[in-house]
């Protein structure tokens, strides 16, 4: 019974000590890709799909921060973040053959979404009008709506 209990104890110390390490996903700058070989054409596009499902919830959030002169600094720094990461794991995918034109595209988008937020967030923070970026927000919007529905099909 002793062993079982000291045992027992053991595993649940090792578990605590080497199964709590924070996963961080690859930057762009340390690898040129996070795996070494090209995902399938699905799994890529299925990934392309979510990362852009998270880009476009993000878009959605300052659009309407936008709309309502909403800024709290903290979201906005979380918001950047998130779009950061999105776009870092976008660009160290390995796409399938063939999949550099479409992993390209969606960088371009999801980085020019990105100067427009970062943007949009500086003038908010200096109380300026910021209804000239609600519509580069539903303009980015719909351009990456589009890719993803286009990689769907």
């Amino acid at each position: 019974m002793k062993k079982r209990i000291f045992v027992s104890l053991l595993l649940l110390c090792a578990c605590l000590i080497f199964g709590c390490n924070e996963i961080n996903p690859d930057k762009p700058e340390d690898v040129q890709y996070s795996t070494d070989n090209p995902v399938s054409s699905l799994e890529f596009h299925l990934f392309l799909n979510k990362q852009i499902a998270v880009y476009t919830n993000q878009i959605t959030m300052v659009m309407f921060q936008c709309k309502n002169g909403s800024y709290v600094k903290e979201q906005s720094e979380e918001i950047i973040l998130i779009l950061n990461d999105t776009l870092d794991s976008v660009k160290t995918v390995n796409p399938p053959v063939g999949g550099d034109y479409e992993k390209s595209a969606v960088i371009k988008v999801m980085e020019d979404s990105l100067l427009h937020v970062k943007s949009c967030y500086e003038d908010m923070a200096d109380k300026k009008d910021v209804s000239k970026y609600i519509e580069d927000f539903e303009s980015d919007f719909t351009m990456l709506t589009g890719l993803s529905n286009l990689y769907y099909q």
